[in-house]
């Protein structure tokens, strides 16, 4: 997998790079790193993402995956964040390639 960040004033198509990215690896080497890091407490209520004590152990099972409503605290995410919009894309590689975007907007009156 990899992953790549943009950021957007308007939420348009005026999207533009931002230097944070996760270069090409194995899903696993993510689950045990940035994800155990920097996302998986936020993910415990409203998902059913894999949740782990140490470190993640193969495989990563068959399933439909699914984040709800999921809102996230400060923990393990950079201390300031430009107002907007983020696009987030996450590619797969292997059997199938695959490529999913996330977009969401951040607030500071929130």
């Amino acid at each position: 997998m990899e992953m790549n960040m943009y950021h957007s004033s308007t939420g348009k198509n005026d999207y533009r790079a931002l230097p944070f990215r996760i270069y090409r690896q194995h899903v696993i080497d993510i689950l045990n790193s940035v994800y155990k890091e920097g996302a998986m407490e936020n993910f415990a209520s409203c998902s059913n993402l894999p949740q782990f004590e140490d470190k993640f152990e193969p495989p990563l099972v068959k399933d439909t995956y699914y984040m709800d409503k999921c809102q996230f605290d400060e923990s393990g995410f950079p201390n300031h964040a430009q107002e907007g919009f983020y696009k987030i894309e996450v590619i797969g590689y292997g059997e199938v390639d695959w490529t999913m975007i996330l977009v969401f907007k951040l607030d500071a009156d929130v």
